[in-house]
């Protein structure tokens, strides 16, 4: 008895972290959305053409995914974030980098036209 409640329990902790790495992923691609969805005018200006498209085309990819994936190990789960990640990081990082020095030049020189 207390050996099958020992591997329930591994079998819970496991179904535990598969759960959480989906969720953790599906959180960063709803972050990357809103981000997207909310400051798609300022990003359209900083960011290339090519790199909003793919940028839409790798959100997109990773939706229909975890759609497709929801009983996917949770070492794919965290793969498929760390590709996302490596994709959407250097550009969002791009924008606000541009949009943080932007801001820090105004501070620096307030009378500046």
């Amino acid at each position: 008895m207390i050996e099958d409640a020992e591997k329930f329990a591994e079998d819970d902790n496991a179904a535990k972290k598969q759960i959480d790495a989906r969720n953790n992923f599906d959180s960063y691609v709803n972050s990357i959305t809103q981000t997207l969805n909310n400051s798609k005018e300022e990003l359209e200006k900083k960011l290339s053409e090519e790199e909003m498209k793919s940028l839409k085309v790798a959100i997109k990819e990773a939706e229909d995914w975890i759609h497709d994936n929801s009983s996917a190990s949770k070492e794919e789960f965290e793969q498929r974030q760390k590709d996302l990640e490596s994709l959407a990081s250097p550009l969002i990082g791009k924008f606000y980098g541009k949009k943080n020095q932007k801001d820090d030049d105004e501070e620096e020189n307030p009378y500046d036209l």
